[in-house]
């Protein structure tokens, strides 16, 4: 009974005030950090929003929008992966009513179009889902759509874009979106309504937030960003299309900063006393709470939240981005604080041909770079937290040499083609002077708890840069390291031997011998053995050009085989596919044709040395190939 008075002060506090009414001190950090930006055109567009004690204090727009200055009420930003703690506090609900048991449960207790695997023989359960803690690989394949699709979705279209379980459910925290894909298909199978339903009854709703939506249909309003090139053209990012049905739940929905600020300050008021569109104080609590972490002093999950400590302060934030966009969206409970800065457009910087001329003549290129959603993080604890510091910990720190090494990405397609486009990123950790580790090039980490690095002046999280300020290196009984992990800790990176940019470089040797092997055309040999060898030559130096001009001639005629993919186009891996095929095949048969061939009158010394060096060339190719998953048939 008491419901609309509880709606009707909520939302009154949830009510933005003027930008004018804002302290100077948050106006002149606003605009340093983030007009600034849009101005040097590092951005096309921003907004942002600054909650203090329940009120909008500050609210503020910069940039255009299809020649209109972006306001911070009206102009439709993507959120992207923030959208997961929509998807978090939807389940929050459920959890409280009754409907969902427990977090522990199997999902496949609520899920009724498919049954998820157990790795194993251990259940995926609905905590797993919301921690990123089910194990599944990670792919973009089918996430994007040109037209409208049709819902609910049958078991044929999930089963179509749910990759394959790659680790056993509940070991370690790899970000996946499609977990949280498998929490909105939950979430439908239990209420009966379709996703975007729910959240605009359950959520949008009680929160007054009028102007987000979930857009699963390119019809659907959104923002224009652009990016801006090194001579001063302006290109769009087109947004002529909108994430499937499928993926919704993890990235889809739309909305603008003063939307944004009521949903922070009602996540924030739900923690003291519960609040209508959110949960009750116990469950929200919940959902902030660090449930899981892959490493002590790293980021763990809450439900979609990541949770963090930064000297003794409790943050609990998420973040997105996707084709054109970036989101932040910080809570510091603590302190009744809120953070909201969504991002539209960026800045493309000299192109790689430039970049090498002017290397080449000694010319200065502009430094300017995009304006990146973990600068504006940084910036903003900085100032509200001061300059992060790590605990201190006492007790003797094993030699840095032992955590030495290369180590990969988990959060990357490992079953897929994909891999070619997005390998992983990497950690290159070396022993340093005094004691100190460098890592992907940046030297003077020091050691300050066993297994855990930090550098002060390297922002905390920048996927694109590969660095992070504080490393955390997590090891077995015997000291051997298992896995690294970053300070903004989503993913873990496991010990590996090669990295891709070895790949690359193995593949591109290989190609260059490989290709020699068309000149055998011009070979006339007499024996059998040695026909053999001519012809898998020949096939070979075939298979390397047509690798080479699959990418060129592919994205000429498909466009970016990234969008491509996610579109569900997957003819351009087919192609390399084949090709991968084919020169594997080739470089066996050529290996075994020249050891058939030894005995008797050989094919001369010349020419011997030539075959061999194909058969390495192939070999090294073929190795590159198979590295991402184009020998054999992996595609979905």
């Amino acid at each position: 009974m008491r419901l609309p008075g509880l709606l009707s002060a909520l939302l009154l506090a949830l009510s933005p005030v003027p930008a004018a009414a804002a302290s100077g001190d948050l106006a002149a950090w606003s605009d340093a950090v983030v007009g600034r930006a849009v101005a040097e055109g590092r951005a096309s567009g921003a907004a942002v929003a600054i909650v203090e004690h329940g009120k909008t204090v500050f609210l503020k727009a910069y940039g255009e929008d299809r020649g209109r200055p972006v306001t911070p009420n009206g102009t439709p930003f993507s959120i992207g992966s923030v959208s997961k703690s929509f998807t978090a506090t939807a389940i929050a609900q459920l959890l409280e009513s009754g409907r969902i048991a427990s977090l522990d449960d199997p999902a496949n207790r609520y899920l009724k179009r498919i049954h998820l695997p157990a790795r194993g023989g251990r259940e995926i359960t609905v905590r797993n889902l919301l921690t990123h803690r089910a194990g599944f690989d990670d792919s973009t394949y089918g996430l994007a759509t040109p037209a409208p699709v049709k819902v609910p979705l049958p078991t044929q279209a999930i089963e179509k874009r749910l990759p394959p379980q790659v680790r056993r459910a509940g070991d370690v925290s790899v970000y996946s979106n499609n977990g949280y894909a498998i929490l909105g298909l939950l979430i439908e199978d239990v209420t009966g309504e379709l996703y975007q339903d729910y959240v605009a009854r359950h959520v949008f709703g009680p929160l007054g937030m009028a102007k987000s939506f979930v857009r699963t249909r390119p019809d659907q309003p959104i923002a224009l960003p652009t990016t801006l090139h090194a001579n001063g053209e302006r290109t769009p990012v087109p947004q002529t299309w909108a994430y499937h049905p499928y993926i919704a739940p993890s990235a889809a929905i739309v909305s603008t900063a003063e939307d944004m600020a009521r949903f922070a300050a009602a996540q924030i008021a739900a923690e003291r006393a519960g609040a209508p569109g959110i949960a009750n104080a116990a469950t929200t609590k919940l959902m902030h709470s660090r449930m899981v972490a892959n490493a002590p002093d790293v980021s763990g999950f809450g439900m979609s939240f990541v949770v963090s400590d930064w000297n003794g302060a409790r943050i609990v934030e998420n973040a997105g981005s996707g084709p054109g966009f970036q989101a932040n969206f910080i809570l510091l409970p603590g302190r009744d604080r809120a953070l909201v800065v969504l991002v539209m457009g960026d800045y493309a910087g000299p192109s790689a041909w430039e970049k090498f001329a002017a290397k080449l003549s000694g010319k200065t290129l502009d430094a300017k770079t995009s304006l990146n959603m973990f600068a504006i993080r940084r910036s903003y604890l900085e100032r509200e937290l001061g300059g992060y510091a790590p605990p201190a910990v006492a007790g003797p720190l094993p030699p840095p040499a032992q955590f030495a090494g290369l180590y990969r990405a988990a959060r990357r397609p490992a079953t897929t083609p994909e891999a070619l486009t997005n390998p992983g990123a990497v950690i290159d950790a070396r022993a340093g002077a005094g004691g100190t580790l460098t890592i992907n090039g940046i030297s003077g980490y020091r050691q300050y708890a066993p297994g855990r690095f930090f550098r002060a002046d390297v922002t905390q999280y920048m996927p694109d840069a590969g660095a992070s300020d504080l490393y955390a290196f997590a090891t077995d009984r015997d000291g051997k390291v298992r896995y690294a992990a970053t300070h903004v800790a989503i993913e873990m990176f496991a010990p590996a031997r090669f990295s891709p940019a070895q790949a690359r470089l193995a593949g591109g040797v290989g190609l260059v011998l490989s290709l020699s092997g068309l000149a055998a055309i011009f070979w006339r040999p007499r024996r059998g053995p040695h026909k053999v060898a001519r012809w898998s030559a020949f096939m070979l130096g075939i298979g390397a050009l047509i690798a080479m001009l699959i990418p060129v001639a592919g994205t000429a005629w498909l466009g970016n085989p990234v969008f491509a993919w996610a579109f569900s186009d997957t003819r351009l891996f087919a192609a390399l596919t084949v090709a991968g095929n084919l020169i594997a095949a080739s470089t066996l048969v050529l290996a075994l044709a020249m050891l058939a061939g030894l005995g008797g009158e050989g094919p001369g010394r010349g020419r011997c040395l030539w075959l061999a060096t194909l058969v390495i060339g192939g070999a090294l190719l073929t190795a590159a190939l198979f590295y991402f998953n184009l020998v054999g048939w992996h595609l979905p």
